[in-house]
């Protein structure tokens, strides 16, 4: 019986031995691998003064047209945006005068292109809004870059009188330019 006992204990241990030695892992650490900083990203939208967009006052009679031009940059001075942006301009026509209607365009002169159109404009009573929304024109990230637009005012020519209803009143616009990141640029740059 001592014998059973002394080789059921000697089993015992050796069985202990090899399942601890098993499951016995390693593991070390390694202080200060190394440390960083970040800076949150650089994102500028500017606008360019073409004339005299600031405090322009336009004289319309029937048959005339006007228009301001101005630019939309992403960039002030050394300073540039460091992330893609789209671009979203807002202009709002208050007027009392009717026949006045607005168009908006990407460019000057010859090489205008229209880009307000019945999806993106919209009358409420004396108020004409258009929303034109840039997302096939995305400015890059880390590189000057600029968009000009040109508002157009009409007021069409009648053959009668009915026009000098509206002597001595007034119309008034505005222009709101939003700057939004964008993640994915699918090749729709601006360069």
């Amino acid at each position: 019986m001592k014998k059973t006992v002394l080789i059921s204990a000697l089993v015992f241990f050796i069985v202990a031995s090899l399942v601890s030695g098993s499951l016995a892992i390693y593991q070390a650490s390694i202080d200060n691998v190394g440390t960083g900083a970040f800076e949150a990203a650089k994102f500028v939208i500017t606008s360019t003064k073409n004339g005299d967009l600031y405090s322009r006052s336009l004289n319309m009679a029937p048959g005339d047209a006007q228009s301001v031009t101005f630019t939309i940059n992403n960039f002030n001075g050394d300073d540039v945006t460091e992330t893609n942006m789209k671009l979203n301009i807002d202009v709002e026509l208050n007027t009392g005068i009717a026949p006045i209607s607005m168009k908006l365009y990407k460019g000057t002169g010859a090489d205008k292109t229209e880009i307000s159109s019945a999806a993106n404009t919209s009358k409420d009573g004396n108020k004409t809004k258009i929303n034109y929304d840039s997302i096939n024109a995305v400015l890059l990230a880390n590189q000057k870059a600029s968009q000009t637009y040109t508002l157009e005012f009409t007021w069409p020519s009648s053959n009668d009188s009915s026009d000098t209803q509206y002597q001595g009143m007034s119309a008034a616009f505005s222009i709101k330019a939003t700057g939004t990141q964008v993640l994915d640029t699918t090749d729709n740059s601006v360069k």
